[in-house]
């Protein structure tokens, strides 16, 4: 009850959050990723549960099962079978798990400020960058990504705090589920190790001290290495070389496709060094983006004044840290080279200690004469992202905040937009209700497309057919990539365009009439 009436307005954040997820997750379709995720969920479950050994031969078996194996035991209790029911099934869950670990963010921001305003800032600040929102439902590998990272800051903090084992286990609980996960998470294991060691060496002469420490920090390892050996059964056969190898896999992934950024197209094997800084500028609220590098220059000036203090203050290492989750992955990803695509999504985690600092810079801030100004801004940037959530949902993941031009086709000629592909789903409830016929022919060189005919009803999927005969076709439906649409702004057979800040994301053309 105490922790009730402590934490009473970020838990009624969370109330409403959690009632507009369950009001709104079935308005997505489904993503690029979510058949191949599932299935990834699926290999690990057969050869637990059914000694099928198909997960030793299976391509994608280095990507962690963290959140996939759990998520694939719940339908298989559920005994989820269709396609539709299995993507709601998974958007619900995925969202339901971002929300409560960006929770736990709420708690780290009170527990550390002691402030209402900041910790329920930095709450909706987590939830509401609307990317991630909307990711928080399609994207089961991103987005538990970050959300565990929260926990792992979360965890740090409070194990820091009490110094006991309890919270040192738990703390390597967490650790070993995030690797479990993402293998990249294991960045984040490397400075609480770091803290712990120093704390031993500041402590050698108090011999006490000294054994408690390694024990916890035993402990830690202890619990990390078997959460991760548990949740990713991967590693059950052979866990080190299973290790090396995935690390290897992942650091030179196998995707060759390209990116669009700034109207250019790069290869992802060949990618510039600003390829995340520039997707992580122009998709975040700018107020935002403005309070996360306050908080670090107000850090980086305060270290700079009196060094000594830097390991010293519970809120410098905590400062420390997040700046260095928010940093490593990215410079990990531009020394070596690291594929990656979809914007800056694969580095999501980057975002919970990136809005750590700017809460700390928000508290900064609300110090100085001008704060009803910076609380004015912070609301003003508030209204602007609910207006854009509310006019353009569920297509949120196509923000982009005011950095970049919003003109007509602009957004379409230099980045790219709808690449989930789930608003394929509302392009074929727009041909349903627009035609009669009982059989619709579309096209068949789209297979997030097709996937999306799936996942409607089975008396609504049962109206389409796919074909690869361009006589036979009645409607050519195509979301934005990387390449132009096949059929311009100037035919006369566009019969739909879902916009998005002035951008078409999915283009409807009709043939057959």
């Amino acid at each position: 009850m105490s922790f009730f009436k402590q934490y009473f307005p970020g838990i009624l954040i969370l109330l409403v959050f959690i009632i507009s997820g369950i009001t709104l997750y079935q308005d997505y379709g489904a993503s690029m990723d979510e058949m191949t995720q599932n299935y990834i969920g699926k290999v690990s479950y057969d050869y637990i549960f059914k000694g099928d050994t198909t997960l030793n031969s299976y391509i994608e078996r280095d990507h962690g099962t963290g959140f996939e194996l759990p998520l694939m035991a719940i339908q298989q209790t559920l005994h989820k079978t269709d396609w539709t029911d299995i993507i709601l099934l998974r958007h619900i869950a995925t969202h339901l798990f971002f929300l409560l670990c960006m929770f736990s963010g709420y708690v780290l921001t009170y527990r550390i400020f002691k402030n209402q305003l900041i910790a329920c800032s930095a709450f909706i600040m987590l939830v509401l960058d609307p990317r991630l929102y909307a990711h928080s439902y399609l994207n089961s590998k991103d987005i538990p990504s970050a959300g565990v990272c929260m926990l792992i800051l979360s965890a740090t903090a409070w194990a820091f705090e009490k110094k006991r084992l309890i919270p040192y286990a738990i703390l390597g609980v967490v650790c070993g589920y995030a690797v479990s996960i993402r293998l990249m998470n294991l960045i984040y294991v490397m400075p609480i190790l770091s803290y712990i060691l120093w704390d031993i060496a500041a402590n050698r002469k108090n011999n006490s001290q000294v054994i408690s420490l390694s024990t916890s920090l035993l402990l830690l390892i202890a619990c990390f290495s078997l959460t991760l050996y548990t949740f990713w059964p991967t590693l059950w056969g052979h866990p080190i070389k299973s290790l090396i190898e995935s690390f290897e896999s992942m650091s030179r992934f196998r995707w060759e496709g390209n990116v669009f950024l700034g109207g250019l197209t790069y290869e992802a094997q060949k990618l510039p060094w600003h390829y995340i800084p520039s997707w992580f500028l122009i998709t975040i609220p700018t107020f935002w983006i403005f309070l996360g590098f306050t908080g670090i220059i107000f850090f980086i000036t305060q270290c700079l004044k009196d060094p000594t203090q830097l390991l010293k203050s519970p809120l410098n290492r905590n400062l420390l840290l997040w700046l260095f989750c928010f940093l490593t992955p990215v410079l990990i990803v531009i020394t070596l080279h690291a594929v990656v695509y979809d914007d800056w999504r694969h580095v999501y985690s980057i975002y919970p200690p990136f809005i750590l600092l700017g809460a700390y810079g928000f508290s900064e801030l609300l110090k100085t004469k001008l704060s009803i100004i910076y609380k004015v801004l912070w609301g003003m940037q508030l209204v602007f992202v609910c207006s854009f959530m509310f006019k353009y949902h569920p297509y949120e993941a196509v923000y982009f905040n005011g950095l970049v031009s919003h003109k007509k086709n602009d957004l379409l000629k230099n980045y790219e937009l709808d690449y989930w592909g789930s608003s394929n789903k509302d392009a074929l409830e727009w041909i349903l209700e627009h035609s009669a016929d009982d059989t619709i022919k579309i096209n068949n060189n789209n297979w997030i497309l097709w996937f999306n005919s799936q996942v409607l009803t089975p008396d609504k999927r049962k109206r389409f057919v796919v074909t690869d005969n361009p006589s036979e076709i009645e409607y050519y439906i195509e979301n934005f990539r990387t390449v132009p649409y096949k059929y311009p702004e100037t035919c006369d057979s566009i019969v739909h365009q879902i916009m998005v800040l002035n951008s078409p994301i999915i283009r409807i053309t009709r043939f057959k009439k």
